[in-house]
């Protein structure tokens, strides 16, 4: 089993603005709820306090619910220090209009657009009519976004032409994951492996000398992954201003008492859960991943593991699975030389 070495430096700073949302996406993990939101004077104050004890903290995410419905806190907060950070915003375009998008460019804020293929399966997840209405709103910008394209398990044999639809309307970098919030079926794993590797293959004949990326392929490329060498690099705010590891732990109300403080990091809580996890997760990677040549590409369980203990094992098998479908075919097509896993 390959050896995990932690950094656990934090270098990125999510702030989950809002839980609200104008959008009901169906695979969507966020429970959309009022609850009170810290200002953008309070939200200052923390990133300063933790900028002063975090060095290499160099990254802000924006996120939500939808961030845009606070883009006088987003404005507010760029503005205060403009290129002392990167800035990424994950939006889902609904609100974006000149305005926004002026600032955003201007400040150099990269957005990551939830927009899944084609109108048909964008508008089915959505349960609305607004793909078109999106790609006409970030026409002028589409070579500054990153889509985030979402599979469902109805989706699946749709990939390859909603993704080149994508391309064909202008897209450059674009995020391709499954829905990894729904325990897929035996046969959908099948459906999904074969149209993920006849994807990966033709992305690397077609597509890549085109100047488009695919996410995934960086992030192998630099190894750039939370559990591994990199360790746990980032740390999550929610919107009343309590700290969490992990994204779905930050949206749900099971997870209160996993939190690393309110309005301030508390260090040695955050290190005492980290170190705590990953001691749970490694018994079953020790059975499970010790004969896995993709083990050290893997990525992070945390959530998982705390969100849902009693069924960790099942959905050990589903993040597994997905992992070596994803990972495991993009090294194939790209090397053509990684045996079956």
């Amino acid at each position: 089993m390959y050896q995990l070495r932690y950094d656990d430096s934090i270098k990125r700073l999510v702030i989950f603005l809002t839980y609200r949302c104008n959008f009901n996406c169906s695979y969507c993990y966020v429970k959309k709820r009022k609850t009170k939101e810290l200002s953008s004077k309070e939200l200052i104050k923390i990133i300063d306090k933790l900028k002063k004890k975090n060095s290499k903290l160099k990254e802000i995410n924006f996120m939500g619910g939808e961030p845009l419905l606070r883009f006088d806190t987003i404005k507010k907060i760029v503005s205060n220090y403009k290129n002392k950070f990167e800035y990424n915003l994950n939006t889902n375009g609904s609100l974006l209009n000149d305005d926004i998008l002026n600032f955003l460019s201007k400040n150099r804020v990269i957005i990551t657009l939830s927009l899944d293929g084609s109108e048909k399966t964008h508008n089915k997840n959505r349960k609305n009519k607004t793909f078109d209405k999106i790609v006409d709103r970030i026409r002028n910008y589409k070579d500054k976004v990153i889509i985030n394209y979402v599979v469902n398990n109805d989706s699946t044999d749709k990939l390859i032409k909603d993704f080149d639809n994508l391309v064909k309307l202008g897209f450059k970098k674009i995020d391709i994951r499954p829905n990894s919030d729904y325990l897929w079926k035996k046969e959908e794993f099948k459906k999904l492996n074969k149209e993920i590797l006849k994807f990966y293959m033709l992305y690397f004949n077609r597509y890549a000398g085109q100047g488009i990326k695919i996410i995934l392929d960086k992030m192998v490329t630099e190894k750039c992954f939370y559990l591994n060498e990199k360790g746990c690099q980032e740390v999550k705010i929610s919107p009343e201003g309590y700290f969490f590891s992990c994204c779905r732990l930050c949206n749900t109300y099971r997870s209160k008492g996993l939190n690393f403080g309110k309005n301030r990091l508390d260090s040695k809580k955050r290190k005492n859960f980290l170190n705590f996890a990953r001691k749970k997760i490694n018994k079953y990677r020790i059975e499970k991943c010790k004969d896995c040549i993709l083990d050290k590409y893997c990525l992070c369980m945390i959530d998982s593991f705390y969100l849902d203990k009693k069924n960790f094992s099942r959905w050990l098998d589903t993040f597994c699975k997905i992992n070596k479908i994803m990972i495991g075919n993009l090294l194939r097509a790209k090397y053509h030389t990684l045996r079956k896993f």
